[in-house]
């Protein structure tokens, strides 16, 4: 999936093809972390003609392809394409006026429906045969097969599916000698810089590795590139410049000692394949999501209710605002949280450089204490809450500072009266 950013695109990482047959596949390779490593940092003996840096870091990336690759998998996914059917048999034709009667033909066969093929990545998560891929892997899945590295197939069934952190379940019956679960990171230790490596199914090709730095980290996407639609983001998303392409959706990326410290479902590219910047949804959102999928099928995420822009400098400027950075509100949706306490979203238009732009509304500058800068400060505030929460929201509203305290409500499946930058 995808979407134009300018003139570059963010492409989810599901490969899709429509075909004329039979499926729809996504591959999802799966990864283990056993016993010990040697990190990116450990002392190694090198060869008469490598440093010891490169001869360290060969033995290290070597080491995590050991541990990892034995649970990667292939996930094929068979999705109906919908609207395009393939008429089978033949056709009775009409008796003509002049034309000596046609014979009796055999009946028309049932059109047969055609379906879209679509590979992607994936973990083994725990012994109980549970698997983490993106949710956008096995959307409108109507059969998903997992082929392990020794090539063992079998039939997974989808266990629950988050849109909102693009996140999914699979469940797979095997013996538990081909299950290695994998070892869990802490993404909120992950700093700029530091090695990483991405294992998954890249254009079909499985059990590939590639290798990288974290690029940035804190960036906020939108969970679904590919709709124009209005739709919510997803925080704390890493950024690498690891080969990420097509196909390495759900796929583990992982730091130097080889655990797991994010999910590979996004890059940003000009040509629809890797141009060194990929997106990885950070593995302690996982540890949030998944458990609860496994659990319930579904997870309820916190809501504010509002629609919000960041307050630039040159915007505080231009529509003279009382404060020159903070979350705007737009809009608030009625009857939601922000709305029940009395949150003000915009009232009027103000004219900058030629457009017609919102102007008024509250501009929050602070929640629970923790300054808010930009409408990314609120959304992962918001993000790192829990339904029934409450957050003490510091708000500019004209002149005056006011303090409201809101109670977070469910967020709604739908986005009423938001964009991708509304919590």
């Amino acid at each position: 999936m995808l979407t134009l950013r300018g003139r570059s695109k963010v492409v989810g990482l599901a490969l899709a093809a429509l075909l004329s047959l039979t499926g729809c596949s996504a591959a999802l390779p799966g990864l283990t972390i056993t016993a010990q490593r040697t990190p990116f940092t450990a002392s190694a003996q090198a060869g008469p003609s490598e440093p010891a840096s490169l001869k360290q870091m060969d033995q290290a990336l070597e080491q995590i392809y050991q541990d990892v690759s034995p649970s990667v998998v292939n996930i094929t996914v068979k999705v109906a394409a919908q609207g395009i059917q393939q008429p089978q048999g033949q056709y009775q034709f009409p008796n003509l006026p002049g034309r000596p009667q046609a014979p009796n033909l055999p009946p028309v066969e049932p059109a047969r429906p055609q379906f879209r093929y679509g590979e992607g990545s994936g973990f083994v998560w725990d012994s109980a045969g549970h698997i983490v891929t993106n949710n956008h892997v096995v959307d409108g899945a109507e059969e998903v097969t997992v082929t392990f590295a020794d090539d063992t197939v079998a039939t997974a069934t989808v266990v629950g599916t988050d849109p909102a952190s693009d996140l999914a379940v699979l469940k797979v019956d095997v013996s538990a000698d081909k299950l290695h679960p994998v070892t869990l990171g802490d993404s909120s230790q992950v700093q700029v810089g530091e090695h990483v490596a991405a294992i998954g199914n890249p254009f079909g090709l499985s059990g590939t590795m590639t290798s990288g730095i974290v690029s940035a980290i804190g960036r906020v996407l939108p969970q679904n590139p590919q709709s124009a639609a209005p739709g919510f983001s997803i925080p704390d998303i890493i950024q690498t410049d690891a080969a990420i392409n097509p196909g390495n959706s759900g796929g583990p990326l992982l730091d130097g000692s080889g655990t797991v410290i994010g999910v590979n479902f996004q890059i940003e590219s000009s040509s629809g394949s890797n141009d060194g910047i990929g997106f990885a949804i950070p593995i302690n959102t996982a540890q949030q999501v998944i458990p609860e999928l496994i659990k319930s099928g579904h997870v309820e995420h916190a809501w504010l209710g509002i629609e919000g822009r960041t307050v630039t400098p040159d915007l505080a400027k231009a529509l003279d605002l009382p404060v020159g950075q903070g979350a705007q509100v737009i809009s608030v949706v009625k009857g939601g949280p922000a709305d029940q306490v009395g949150l003000q979203g915009s009232d009027k238009q103000a004219t900058v450089e030629g457009q017609n732009v919102p102007a008024g509304g509250d501009i929050i500058v602070a929640a629970n204490g923790q300054a808010v800068h930009k409408m990314e400060d609120l959304i992962t505030i918001v993000t790192h809450h829990a339904v029934g929460d409450r957050l003490d929201l510091t708000v500019r509203r004209g002149s005056e500072t006011e303090h409201v305290t809101v109670t977070l409500g469910a967020r709604p499946t739908q986005v009423p009266q938001s964009d991708s930058t509304n919590p």
